[in-house]
């Protein structure tokens, strides 16, 4: 995976399904702030993605692969457990 392709800023839409992929995502993709669709299924891809990649996604299909979304921080969870206490 081309980690080049975190500066195109304008993309929207990407599509890499069933392309035999290795590895896990490269941290510059974290930068595709517009990319709205994003399609890696079937591939065997590693790892996971931090919760702040690709913050306008409105549809994935991460179906086959092995890339779930990174668990969320320690901070995060006991801000949760504070909100979910909360009469």
């Amino acid at each position: 995976l081309p980690p080049a392709w975190g500066q195109l800023a304008s993309l929207w839409e990407l599509h890499l399904s069933d392309n035999q992929l290795t590895g896990p995502l490269p941290p510059e993709w974290g930068q595709l702030a517009s990319l709205w669709i994003l399609d890696l299924s079937d591939n065997l891809l590693t790892g996971c993605y931090p919760r702040t990649y690709f913050p306008n996604l409105i549809y994935s299909r991460l179906i086959h692969t092995e890339l779930p979304a990174c668990p969320a921080s320690p901070a995060d969870l006991d801000a949760a457990r504070r909100l979910a206490q909360r009469p």
